[in-house]
């Protein structure tokens, strides 16, 4: 699944013109994938580029997670709170946060997120929310 993954998320770095996003779901599918020698690569440049252009710090902590690093994971979803990163609206239902939800910091965060009482899970299994950066509108 993951290698099917990192083919089209490959594609789409390639066709963004090597966007921060685009780039950020390249390392973490390499992360996932075990190539941790790429993935670290594509963060350093990531890290490399934040001190000239906005790159999110959530697209960093799924990087981390996927890594294995839950500390720098988890400092990087700090600071994407801090920020008010917009991508957090998906960090209660995203498939690329599982690897973080075991962690009791975790629960502590989406407590903290405050989301309303109304918010509407997913079904168990359920992918299509899976990278989206924008809300579906009717």
């Amino acid at each position: 699944m993951f290698q099917e993954a990192l083919i089209e998320f490959q594609t789409c770095a390639t066709l963004s013109g090597g966007r921060p996003f685009n780039l950020a779901a390249v390392a973490e599918a390499y992360g996932r994938l075990g190539r941790k020698e790429e993935a670290s690569k594509i963060l350093s440049h990531l890290q490399e580029a934040s001190n000239g252009e906005y790159i999110s710090p959530n697209d960093l902590c799924l990087v981390y997670a996927a890594l294995g690093d839950k500390n720098k994971a988890f400092a990087s979803l700090e600071t994407a709170y801090e920020q008010q990163d917009a991508s957090l609206v998906w960090i209660k239902v995203a498939p690329e946060s599982d690897a973080l939800r075991s962690d009791p910091r975790f629960a502590n965060f989406i407590r903290r997120m405050n989301f309303p009482v109304s918010y509407i899970e997913p079904a168990p299994g359920n992918r299509l929310l899976s990278r989206m950066t924008t809300p579906l509108v009717e």
